[in-house]
């Protein structure tokens, strides 16, 4: 075999190596990304869970102990609610029945992103989370909401 042969047959092997090793990599990605929306999803939805049925112990469970909250005064200035005032809420108010829904979401390794909405028979309610993963599980640390009112 000339010189040439060997170079052209060591790249197209070098290739199809690099190729194969990139589909893998590819896969277990895919993998990981899967099994990282499905534990994300899974605190989203005991948050859902727990917002309906007014489940103080879960929502502290799927907030972090230093979460905070914000939104916007009827007068349009920002409102920050710490955590214990929001579960104090959630206990007058009780349980709730709502729509909810997962619109987005977005991970980058150990913090993530979700826009999420609770919609009721009267208004609707679109959060923006903050997830941090602590300890293998996935833990709100910030919550941004806003109410939008049903126009009759």
């Amino acid at each position: 075999m000339t010189n040439m042969k060997r170079i052209v047959c060591s790249i197209a092997l070098s290739f199809v190596c690099f190729s194969a090793n990139t589909n893998n990599q590819t896969e277990e990605n895919s993998s990981l990304e899967t099994e990282r929306k499905i534990a994300l999803s899974k605190t989203i939805n005991q948050y859902f869970k727990a917002r309906k049925n007014a489940d103080l112990d879960l929502l502290k469970q799927v907030f972090s102990n230093q979460a905070r909250l914000t939104t916007l005064s009827p007068k349009g200035l920002l409102k920050v609610i710490p955590l214990e005032e929001y579960l104090a809420v959630v206990a007058h108010q009780g349980k709730v029945s709502a729509v909810t829904t997962i619109d987005y979401m977005r991970i980058d390794q150990n913090m993530a992103f979700a826009k999420i909405t609770f919609e009721y028979t009267d208004k609707i309610y679109v959060d923006h989370l903050t997830l941090i993963k602590i300890t293998d599980e996935w833990r709100i640390i910030h919550k941004s909401f806003e109410k939008v009112t049903f126009q009759k």
